[in-house]
């Protein structure tokens, strides 16, 4: 949830070569203050820490392919810092002769990176067969509409308008070309008025023939 790095940032920026970020980003985008008193009234510094920075590369975000131009795949990174545990330091003895001795204790930051990610490849016949696993599902579902649904709904007293609304609203009648050619502007907002009635009426036929066959079984 770090905010997004620009050009204009001394600390985080691009080149579209490399990345560079600052320890100090890194930091904040893991929450860590290295000045926070964490034992014995002694700083993080003092004691240590260490940090796991994730980073994850891919080229496969449909985003990034349909809505930059040119389309296709566009390579990001996602940096993930996250703070793994304290109390990270060691220490080591010098001996300059027999008599003196150098105590030498480091501490600090430890980064442990891991870095993963996919790339993937255009390939047109891949395409055309999720093409085609679309286009059957789109086809599955319309069927389940029309001869499951619209039985189930038909059948329930609240629901029984509805297949009667989609019967009404499926298909659309085009006026004749001629009938269009003879009527101005108010003219032509009435012959579409005087289809949608016609429909209607149709439509009320059809339903009442249907309740009388209901009726008569």
């Amino acid at each position: 949830d770090y905010p997004s790095c620009s050009r204009e940032e001394k600390e985080c920026f691009s080149t579209g070569f490399a990345d560079f970020i600052s320890l100090q980003t890194l930091l904040e985008a893991a929450n860590i203050s290295m000045d926070d008193s964490i034992c014995g009234g002694l700083p993080r510094r003092w004691w240590g820490t260490a940090v796991a920075l994730d980073i994850e590369y891919t080229n496969s975000d449909p985003h990034d392919f349909w809505l930059n131009w040119p389309f296709g795949t566009h390579l990001t990174y996602t940096y993930t810092a996250r703070h793994m545990d304290d109390y990270v330091w060691e220490s080591e003895v010098n001996y300059a002769n027999d008599d003196t001795r150098t105590l030498v204790r480091h501490s600090g930051i430890n980064l442990f990176v891991s870095v993963h990610g996919k790339l993937v490849q255009f390939n047109a016949a891949y395409f055309l067969k999720v093409l085609a696993i679309f286009s059957l599902i789109v086809k599955l579902s319309k069927h389940l509409l029309d001869s499951v649904l619209v039985f189930v709904y038909s059948r329930l007293p609240f629901f029984k308008h509805l297949p009667g609304i989609r019967r009404f609203y499926q298909y659309e009648s085009t006026p004749h070309h001629d009938d269009v050619k003879r009527v101005d502007a108010e003219g032509l907002q009435a012959l579409e008025l005087q289809i949608r009635q016609d429909e209607f009426q149709k439509l009320k036929g059809g339903l009442g023939e249907s309740t009388d066959e209901e009726t008569s079984r």
